[in-house]
């Protein structure tokens, strides 16, 4: 079978007189294909010069003819242009074409139009199946390594959509950006249409459906103070912002994750992309409630998957509030034993009240040191399957977005709080139920959180300390102010780097300043002071390209921004307002107090689970004696029915009564020594007795007997 391959311009008179005699030999001749291929005039002389270097062939005019060998192991033959395609068919088949110049032009402008139609409707069926454009920012980092598998294995969006990743860094990441593209591509996901690399900012986020910020505030050499970390972040997020506004669709869904202000960090982007829908706009808090749910599950000695409903308030990589008061466990392995879904109090299971106060909140704050990205990939990529899938029925996500006043939290921040994900959108659990206490709280965080944004947009110059309400010592504050700091802020930040000692702060977030009395009966501001070396003071960052190394001297962004909070803890109004702190004697009771009402809780628990148990086992006992009564009692009536019914069949074969006989009365030893044979009457035979006869009858039997 003669296979060829006939190639030329669309407009190409010359490609037109061999298509209708390669028409004409494939119709007559049963074992002649021709296989057509037309390109745009535009696009000829590059596809030439590609399928001659692929091939090893020269030809530079139109049209080009091959034979293809490919059933024959080969890659094909080049039989040459038009002239020797007409020669070829007049030598082995006897035919050629006769075709005028006239016919042949107008026939090349109606296959330039048909060519171009046919491109127009070819793109227009790539636009129906239009793949998802998803942007990574900072993508050089271990979580978005991780996260390109979850986003094309159809998981996330489903089995019917395609997607095309965009990796977005700088020029300094360039050689990492090219390993990950040519990973992924290796991995030859079906759903996964592209994976491409950017390096240039303006050409950053281009008809992007889904943008994703990785991005952390890198700190070169010292540590600046917060508000000018916050300015950096602003300046940042303004680039971003105006570059998702100009470039990406209108309808782009943004997720900002990270370890440092992530809160702000989207607050800014929403300021900066006006016309982006502030529900399209959250940041990610499901890394933090991962963390929480899989260090309780450690507590339990049960799957983390089995703990649900933990809340996250507040500034996510700041001061939040981890609220476990609507925690659940299910699948509990404990006395009380349910279906799948039942559920228990996640507080009423763990009955160590200091733990949760304290190990689980100083080891739950240093987590996100350790993370390797494969953790933020994960979360990440549930919260896009929530978002296009819906969150499951019932369940709690905790998720940072735009406050319009639930739960009395001032508007126009980024609060991490309780949202349900359900067509397409996400709502806030409104119905969640809160105390005064964790109100308090949330009053405490929402400050943090709006001196924040006062700072990013030039509101005011620094932070200012959370003040309540209820606060009436100003007089002592002003005679602290006037006696322990006459210097200025800066000053003071300057005195305590050129200082050999600095205060020793643990990880709470309150500082550790005592009130102490003096030999005097005053009260003085007692500091622990820890000598450190002058080294640790300058804190510096390794190379840029190192990012999240291992080594044992590199710092986290992280860590960094919590020295720089818990520097700017020490202010005057936090100072006086740790004066007010009830003292330690009365935290040492509160703690005394409740770690009894947990033992009391405890034991109490332990008693019922006890009582549960011997009150079954007198149930199971109970249950025993009623069955083995009844299997008696049935034994019985077998057995009275079984007499009976014997005592039926020996009725049934006894003999009847015969009547006595007249015979005269003889002495007694006449009677014991002759044998009682009865007597042979009416024919020598037993008759039984009819009592219808006058002399059988029972009146007449004495006189019968009379008679002998």
């Amino acid at each position: 079978m003669a296979k060829f391959v006939l190639a030329g311009k669309a407009d190409c008179p010359y490609f037109v007189k061999a298509e209708l005699l390669a028409d004409y030999l494939q119709i007559n001749l049963p074992n002649f294909k021709i296989h057509k291929i037309t390109q745009h005039p535009d696009k000829w002389e590059q596809w030439l010069h590609d399928i001659c270097e692929k091939n090893g062939w020269k030809h530079k005019r139109s049209p080009i003819v091959w034979r293809e060998l490919l059933d024959r192991g080969g890659k094909g033959l080049l039989l040459g242009g038009f002239n020797d395609f007409m020669e070829y068919a007049q030598h082995y088949y006897g035919i050629t074409s006769d075709m005028l110049s006239e016919q042949m032009l107008r026939i090349a402008e109606e296959n330039l139009q048909t060519h171009i139609e046919i491109e127009k409707e070819e793109e227009y069926i790539k636009s129906l199946i239009k793949p998802l454009q998803i942007w990574i920012s900072s993508a050089s980092a271990p979580a978005c390594y991780n996260l390109i598998p979850l986003l094309a294995n159809g998981e996330v969006f489903g089995m019917a959509t395609e997607v095309s990743i965009h990796l977005l860094d700088s020029s300094h990441y360039k050689e990492i950006l090219h390993g990950i593209v040519m990973e992924a591509q290796d991995l030859a996901f079906p759903l996964l249409r592209s994976v491409s690399m950017h390096t240039e900012l303006e050409d950053a986020f281009v008809q992007a459906d889904i943008v994703i910020l990785l991005d952390d505030l890198l700190l070169q050499h010292e540590i600046p103070s917060l508000e000018d970390c916050i300015r950096q972040v602003t300046e940042q997020c303004k680039v971003y912002g105006s570059l998702i506004e100009k470039n990406a669709n209108s309808s782009v869904k943004v997720i900002v994750s990270g370890k440092t202000f992530v809160n702000l960090k989207a607050l800014m982007i929403m300021t900066f992309a006006p016309s982006i829908d502030g529900q399209n706009i959250i940041a990610m808090a499901m890394f933090l409630e991962s963390a929480a749910k899989a260090m309780l599950a450690r507590k339990l000695n049960m799957n983390s998957a089995g703990v649900k409903d933990v809340i996250v308030w507040g500034n996510i990589s700041g001061n939040n509030y981890i609220d476990l008061s609507k925690a659940k466990v299910y699948r509990y392995d404990s006395a009380i034993w349910g279906p799948p879904n039942f559920s228990r109090r996640l507080l009423d299971m763990i009955y160590d009240g200091n733990w949760v106060r304290s190990e689980f909140v100083s080891v739950l704050s240093s987590l996100e040191h350790h993370c390797l990205g494969m953790s933020p990939a994960h979360v990440i990529a549930t919260v896009l399957r929530y978002w296009y899938q819906d969150s499951p029925p019932g369940e709690i996500v905790s998720m940072g977005i735009l406050s319009e006043g639930q739960f009395c939290i001032p508007e126009g921040i980024i609060f991490s709080m309780p949202v349900r994900f359900q067509d397409g959108s996400w709502e806030v659990i409104t119905e969640t139920e809160i105390d005064e206490e964790t109100q308090e709280t949330l009053k405490h965080l929402a400050h943090d959180l709006i001196q924040e944004k006062q700072v990013a947009l030039g509101e005011i110059p620094e932070m200012r300390p959370y003040k309540e309400t209820a606060f009436n010592g100003f007089n002592l504050l002003a005679l602290l102010e006037e006696e322990n700091f006459q210097t200025s802020p800066k000053a003071r930040r300057a005195h305590l780097h050129r200082s050999p000692y600095r205060a020793h702060h643990h990880r709470s977030p309150r500082i550790t300043e005592e009130l102490q009395h003096g030999p005097n009966g005053s009260q003085d501001l007692c500091i622990t002071l820890d000598p450190v070396s002058p080294e640790s003071t300058q804190g510096g960052l390794p190379d840029p390209e190192g990012r999240e190394g291992t080594s044992a001297a590199y710092v986290s962004p992280s860590q960094r921004l919590a020295k720089i909070r818990r520097r700017k803890k020490h202010t005057r109004d936090e100072i006086f307002s740790d004066l007010m702190l009830p003292s330690h004697t009365d935290r040492a009771q509160q703690n005394m107090w409740q770690q009894t009402i947990s033992e009391c809780r405890k034991t109490q628990y332990d008693h019922e689970e006890r009582w549960r148990a011997e009150d079954g086992r007198w149930c199971q006992l109970a249950e025993r004696r009623q069955e083995s009564m009844l299997r008696l009692l049935e034994d019985q009536t077998h057995m009275l029915q079984h007499m009976v019914e014997l005592q039926e069949r020996q009725q049934e074969r006894r003999a009847p009564l015969q009547p006595l006989c007249n015979q005269p009365p003889s002495s007694p030893s006449s009677i014991a020594s002759s044998p009682r044979c009865p007597r042979m009457r009416w024919g020598g035979g037993l008759r039984p007795p009819s009592h219808s006869t006058p002399e059988d009858c029972p009146s007449n039997r004495r006189l019968a007997f009379n008679k002998f």
